[in-house]
């Protein structure tokens, strides 16, 4: 999910649109990446949305971040965390904080973009918003969570039993010599059983359960 230019407008100028000037806040978030020191200085850029930067994203797989004191949350109010990479004009929904989960732990999602080895900065966008927009964001994202899950068992699955199908055709390879069994197989052999494959499937998508 991706947040329009505001982000941007708000952090790369002294005032944003709505006239809020832009300043440090410390000791009310808190980014953790290994082996670094606890970052716990921020720039607020509206009265509801707050920006902390990550140098050098490539070198962080994991990374968590906190709320310092949670008692000074009210009840029913909660954040929603973004990330971005330059340059910076698209923001993308990782997590969400509030008083029940004041800390999330979690992989870098930029992990999987090409050059993320020479990526300067990422910036993590906190925002403000009421709890039940919040929890509404969980819900959501667990849903998506358990539907990639899912269609992960049945790749892995699917891939097995192609494996296997492969496997039940080289087997018809095998000769049994002095040695022992062992196969011999002809150059074409996987090339033929990719064509034997392909038609199989084209009759039957479901041949393989």
């Amino acid at each position: 999910m991706a947040q329009n230019n505001d982000w941007e407008h708000g952090s790369n100028s002294s005032n944003n649109s709505n006239g809020h000037e832009k300043k440090e806040v410390k000791n009310v978030f808190c980014v953790m990446v290994p082996g670094r020191p606890v970052n716990t200085t921020c720039l607020q850029i509206s009265p509801t949305r707050c920006i902390m930067d990550i140098p050098k994203p490539g070198e962080c797989k994991y990374f968590g971040i906190s709320i310092i004191d949670p008692k000074t949350i009210p009840k029913n109010k909660g954040f929603i965390i973004y990330y971005s990479l330059p340059p910076f004009n698209e923001w993308s929904f990782i997590g969400t904080l509030h008083l029940k989960s004041p800390t999330q732990m979690m992989e870098s999602p930029w992990m999987v973009f090409k050059k993320i080895t020479v990526c300067p900065m990422c910036k993590i966008g906190i925002e403000l918003k009421d709890i039940t927009f919040v929890q509404s964001l969980e819900v959501k994202e667990e849903t998506e969570h358990s539907k990639n899950k899912f269609i992960a068992t049945i790749n892995e699955e699917f891939a097995l039993k192609v494996a296997k199908d492969l496997y039940n055709y080289l087997s018809s390879y095998v000769k049994t010599s002095p040695n022992g069994e062992m196969m011999v197989c002809p150059a074409s052999c996987l090339e033929k059983w990719h064509e034997k494959f392909k038609e199989k499937y084209v009759l039957d998508p479901k041949f393989m359960k």
